[in-house]
């Protein structure tokens, strides 16, 4: 499943936010939630819950999420945080906005390196102002009364500074108190456009799979303060979404790249990208050999993609390019099949796989996320 960028993606719900507010953007309206809709509301909430994906609905949810459910979007590619949180900053698919995932090879610091952090894959820290190396902009801090909610221990990053620019931070430090801001700042006089994010349901998926009473339970909370929401709710207008699903793994189904005979002699950087979603930057006298290699030993669990096919089936987005789009996703892309997942491990890191559920590919489990307007 690939995004669908002309009317089905978060990034064409972005756009119909957008529009709402007369903000331009490059991309269509959402066609399961318009512009002209969104705009009747005196606040309006855009709420990404991290790693819900459309299938936790059908599987955990009760008739309140059923009842507000108007389907299901893509996610952008990759179908991870980092890109889709880009995403619903700027409106802009990664094509555009150049942040393509959570391991990310960046030629100017010569390094494999974590853009929602701003640090080195291995542990450092970069002497560099994170502020001028971003170079994207947000559109909320155009909307006049505009709210980000977020978690304290993000609040103080570089990306987030850049991201929410322009909207006030109504920081909290656990679910009750992030539903407790989202009420007081829907029942002020004064219209505003409020950004929610909760990360919990990504996290105990990553942890523990989401097929277990943890996610369950987690899912059940959160429906639970929606109502809660819904009953104080006043000429409001909650949109909420997801940046990704996810994909749990068997251990006979992790991959240890390492392990694959001449595989990291065929590349010039380590690789980046996603455990689904895996970026190789290929030496040129090696390309027949990494495709000898890929054929052998990874295809049975990987499709190989070019940078050439990526960019002709529009995954990355419609459009322009971002000047480093090229340095950053590389030569190929390993797409994981079925539940697969791989990395490689640096010198010093414990050859361990840490993630039980992961994301980046293009799966229907990874690639769906929920659309539920609550009103």
């Amino acid at each position: 499943m690939l995004p669908n960028y002309k009317d089905g993606s978060i990034v064409n719900l972005v756009s119909s936010v957008m529009k709402s507010y007369g903000l331009k953007s490059p991309y269509g309206e959402c066609k399961l939630l318009k512009s002209n809709e969104i705009k009747k509301y005196k606040h309006v909430v855009l709420m990404c819950l991290d790693g819900f994906g459309h299938d936790l609905i059908n599987r955990y949810g009760k008739q309140f999420l059923k009842k507000y459910s108007r389907g299901s979007l893509t996610s952008v590619f990759p179908s991870t945080t980092t890109a889709a949180l880009t995403s619903f900053s700027t409106g802009l698919a990664p094509k555009q906005h150049g942040l393509l995932a959570w391991n990310l090879w960046v030629k100017e610091f010569g390094a494999v390196f974590k853009p929602l952090h701003f640090v080195p894959r291995i542990n450092g820290v970069l002497e560099v102002d994170g502020l001028k190396w971003f170079d994207f902009e947000s559109y909320a801090g155009k909307i006049k009364n505009s709210f980000s909610i977020l978690p304290v221990d993000i609040i103080g990053s570089a990306y987030t500074f850049k991201s929410t620019k322009g909207t006030k931070i109504a920081p909290y430090e656990d679910l009750p108190e992030a539903f407790n801001n989202l009420i007081a700042l829907t029942s002020r006089k004064q219209s505003s456009f409020i950004y929610f994010y909760w990360s919990g349901v990504d996290s105990l998926c990553h942890e523990h799979g989401k097929e277990s009473k943890n996610v369950k339970t987690h899912i059940r909370e959160i429906e639970l303060f929606l109502e809660i929401v819904q009953s104080h709710m006043k000429d409001t207008c909650i949109i909420l979404t997801s940046d990704h699903g996810h994909v749990t793994s068997k251990k006979n189904e992790m991959i240890n790249l390492n392990k694959v005979p001449g595989l990291m002699d065929c590349l010039t950087t380590p690789m980046s990208g996603e455990p689904r979603a895996l970026f190789c930057f290929v030496r040129p006298s090696k390309v027949k050999e990494f495709k000898k290699i890929y054929k052998k030993h990874l295809s049975k669990y990987f499709s190989l993609v070019s940078y050439d096919e990526l960019i002709k089936k529009n995954y990355f987005g419609i459009g322009v390019e971002h000047k480093e789009l090229f340095s950053r996703a590389g030569d190929f892309v390993l797409i994981a099949k079925k539940n697969y997942m791989a990395k490689d491990f640096l010198f010093g890191e414990k050859q361990k796989f840490d993630l039980v559920s992961n994301h980046g590919g293009t799966s229907k489990e990874e690639m769906e996320v929920p659309l539920v307007v609550i009103t």
